[in-house]
Parts: structure tokens; sequence; C-alpha cells
């Protein structure tokens, strides 16, 4: 299933160009022109929001982001360093890229604005993901395997809660350790793989696999049956 990108502000030739290039290079994300911001439909059809700030009308980003943040959103604005007083940077679910910026680094702040949408596996107002035999508090930084505690170290708790919630989505080792360990970390890819086996052993049991390894790509999260 693609994640469904909201645009908005996307007029000038510069960002039609940078739409046109984010089209042909991520497949896995349906960008969605918003001409018109009906807040109802972006709330019941959008994932992620995704605003070009030079396009909006001076004054009105503001108030599209405090619409956003009611709906619950994720956002990503991309602006320049003399409009960051129009927006709150503290603002929930928000990330921002500066002008000039790559290609890249959008799909990077995309992929870490993903475990943030809604799903049908995730209680918001408990911050609960909740697979039955397996539940991830995000409030508590607690993982319970047939309502048992697991000890888990940040990283292996960060890793568990990215795939989680995006179960059946395969990610790449780079795509992992630029998500979890943040688009600076300069580890190698090993250190994913190293994560991921000290993750399997503590969770994985003779009733289910829940990562499984997608050869020649990467890994996936795997949710249990009912």
């Amino acid at each position: 299933m693609k994640t469904e990108i909201g645009i908005i502000g996307f007029h000038d030739s510069e960002s039609q160009r940078l739409l046109s290039e984010m089209n042909e290079a991520y497949k896995n994300y349906n960008f969605n022109l918003l001409n018109q911001l009906d807040y109802d439909y972006i709330s019941k059809n959008i994932n992620i929001a995704l605003i070009w700030n030079p396009g909006i009308e001076v004054g009105l980003t503001k108030k599209i982001m405090d619409n956003l943040s009611e709906e619950n959103i994720p956002t990503l604005i991309i602006f320049s360093s003399t409009m960051v007083d129009d927006i709150n940077l503290k603002t929930p679910n928000l990330e921002v890229c500066f002008i000039p910026f790559s290609k890249e680094e959008i799909n990077i702040r995309i992929e870490k604005l993903i475990p943030k949408i809604d799903s049908a596996n995730m209680d918001l107002d408990e911050g609960l993901i909740d697979y039955k035999i397996m539940k991830i508090n995000s409030q508590r930084y607690e993982v319970y395997l047939f309502d048992k505690k697991i000890d888990l170290t940040y990283k292996e708790y960060e890793l568990l809660k990215f795939l989680a919630s995006n179960p059946n989505r395969v990610y790449s080792r780079d795509s992992l350790l630029k998500s979890v360990w943040d688009y600076d970390y300069f580890g190698g890819t090993r250190t994913v793989d190293v994560h991921i086996r000290r993750l399997r052993s503590k969770i994985d049991n003779p009733t289910h696999n829940f990562i499984e390894t997608q050869w020649n790509v990467g890994y996936k999260f795997v949710p249990p049956e009912n």
C-alpha cells in the first residue's frame, strides 16, 4: 500500500520540477496535489503533508500548520532560513528541510514521519501498538510479549517500534540505518544486522517469528495472525 503524500504550495517551476523528480524516484509514495485545502478530505485520505513554503501566501503558513496539527497529520515543510519565524519548529510530528536540499534528504525525512502515521494498529490516546500477543507502549518505552515485559536496549526498542509501526513493509539496511539511527549516523549497515539478530533472540518464539529477512533487500515486521 502506497503512502499518500498531500502536496501543498507546489506552484512555481522549481517546486514543480522537484515534484516531477520525486514522482519518478519514489514509487512507494503517491503524491496528491492539494489545490484546495479541504481538511476533512486531508484527515481521511492523506498520510503525510508536504509543504513548499515559498508557494504559500505570506501569513498563511501558520494557519495551515495549525490545521494540520489539529488533524494529527505528520508534516514535512520545505522553506528558506529567512522564513523560519513563520512556523513553530516545536510542532509535533514535524520535519523541516531548508533550501537548498537533496531529494535523498526529502525521502529520509518522509521515512522518519511514516511511523507517526495513524494506523489501525495504534491507539493514539494510549500510545499503544497492539498485536495481541505483542504490545508496544510508546509512552513508556515498554514492550510486552504474552504480557511479559521484554528487556530491550533503547535502539532495539526504536528499531522494533519503527518496523512494527509499518507491518509487512520491507526496509533496506540503509533505510533502517537512516531512519532509526538518524540521518547523521555514520556507522555501517552491519549495525542493523547486529541489532536485528539481538532483537530476534528476545522476541521470536515457537509460535511466531516477528522479523523476516527479505533476501538481498532488507527486513520487515510480520504481525501475528489474529
